[in-house]
């Protein structure tokens, strides 16, 4: 593709995320809070059946992975005015593209929490300010994915 793209910066897609991380968080505070209980001695616990927790992490992935196929944009990056595209052809990603961008994320949020706790948010903070660093501001992520972050027009 010739034509001259500018890199989202780097505000707009910390926005996007936080846009979507509280949307993602808002689903899944409420899928889970019909589970709560509390035992006759006060203790509060969820129950919540292990297929539950499949359909929510498949509902966390189509938020994700589908519109950036689809549109190249999740609801975060739509209000931001930003947009995913594949590096080599500028069109919206692949599933494979998308898939990549969502899973990485993911991995560290579930993998490693319950080893570094709080030490995976500023984690994920270099992760996604890798783009810094970068010409085309592109970060690990997106150089893992083959994709890069765009003002959308």
């Amino acid at each position: 593709q010739n034509e001259r793209v500018t890199p989202a910066s780097l505000g707009q897609r910390a926005t996007a995320r936080c846009l979507d991380f509280v949307v993602l968080l808002l689903l899944l505070v409420g899928s889970f809070a019909g589970f709560a209980k509390e035992d006759a001695d006060g203790t509060k616990s969820f129950d919540v059946p292990w297929w539950w927790v499949v359909l929510v992490m498949m509902a966390l992935l189509a938020f994700e992975v589908v519109p950036v196929h689809v549109r190249g944009q999740t609801p975060g990056k739509i209000l931001t005015k930003i947009r995913v595209v594949s590096a080599s052809t500028g069109e919206n990603p692949s599933w494979r593209q998308a898939l990549a961008r969502w899973i990485v994320p993911v991995v560290i949020l579930l993998g490693l929490s319950p080893i570094l706790s709080l030490a995976v948010l500023p984690l994920l903070a270099v992760v996604y300010g890798t783009a810094l660093l970068d010409q085309g501001g592109r970060s690990v992520l997106d150089k893992l994915a083959g994709t890069r972050v765009v003002q959308a027009r």
